[in-house]
C-alpha cells in the first residue's frame, strides 16, 4: 500500500491570535494569511460557570467526497474575543498542541473517498475561565487549514498542493447571559438547563420576585 509518509515531509502548526473579532467571518489570520472557509459548521457552545472550571478538547472531522487524499500538514487559526482560557500574557499557540489523531496515522494519511473521522485533535484542553462581555457567536471562533495532494486517474498528482479551510465557530453561554438555556453539552456530558435567566428581557419563567443569579425564580 503506497505510504505517503515516505514522500510527503508531515509539518504542524498552529496559529493562535487573541483578537476581537469584527466580521461574521474573519478572511485573514496572522501567520495564516487570507482565507475563505470552504465549510462553516453551525456554532458550537462553551460554558462558562462561577463554580466549576469547564475544559474543553478541540478537534476536526473529515469527510471525504468522492477522492482520494494524502494529507501533508496542517494550520490551526485560532480567533478570540478576549482571553476566556486565563492566558496571563502566554501566547495561546504555546498553550494548544494539536496534531494528527491515529485515525489518520493508522491510515497512513491517506483519506479514501467517502472515508470520514477525526483526522486532527487537540493533545490539551482549552479551559472556560473567564466569561465575554455579550454572548453571540463570534465569540471564540477556530480556523483548520488542511494541506493535501489528490490522486488522479490512479496517480498521486505531487505538483500541486491544496488547501481546504474548515471554520467553527463558538458561543460561550453562563447563568445571565440573558438567554434561557437548555441544551446537553456533550464535551461535559451534562444537560445545562436554566428555568430562566436574570438578564432575559423577555423575562420567561421569572417568579414574582425575578430571577436568580443560578437561573431559578424567585418566588
Amino acid at each position: 500500500m503506497f505510504n505517503i509518509k515516505k514522500i510527503i515531509p508531515l509539518i504542524s502548526l498552529v496559529v493562535a491570535i487573541p483578537l476581537t473579532i469584527s466580521t461574521a467571518q474573519a478572511e485573514y489570520i496572522e501567520g495564516m494569511g487570507n482565507y475563505t472557509c470552504n465549510q462553516t459548521f453551525p456554532v458550537k457552545k462553551l460554558r462558562w460557570e462561577k463554580d466549576r472550571l469547564n475544559s474543553y478538547q478541540f478537534f476536526s472531522r473529515i469527510v471525504s467526497h468522492g477522492e482520494r487524499i494524502g494529507i501533508n500538514s496542517f494550520k490551526v487559526g485560532i480567533l478570540e474575543q478576549g482571553d476566556f482560557n486565563d492566558s496571563k500574557g502566554i501566547s495561546t499557540t504555546k498553550l494548544l498542541d494539536f496534531n494528527f489523531t491515529d485515525w489518520l496515522k493508522n491510515k497512513s494519511y491517506i483519506v479514501n473517498p467517502w472515508n470520514k473521522g477525526t483526522w486532527l485533535k487537540a493533545n490539551n484542553f482549552y479551559k472556560i475561565y473567564n466569561r465575554p462581555v455579550k454572548r453571540n457567536h463570534k465569540n471564540l471562533y477556530l480556523v483548520y487549514q488542511m494541506n493535501f495532494y489528490k490522486q488522479i486517474n490512479g496517480k498521486w498528482d505531487m505538483n500541486n498542493l491544496h488547501k481546504n479551510y474548515d471554520c467553527q465557530p463558538y458561543e460561550i453561554t453562563w447563568c445571565g447571559d440573558g438567554i434561557v438555556d437548555n441544551y446537553y453539552d456533550k464535551a461535559l456530558k451534562k444537560q445545562i438547563s436554566e428555568t430562566c435567566d436574570p438578564q432575559d428581557p423577555n423575562k420567561l419563567n421569572w417568579g414574582n420576585n425575578g430571577c436568580n443569579l443560578s437561573c431559578k425564580p424567585i418566588s
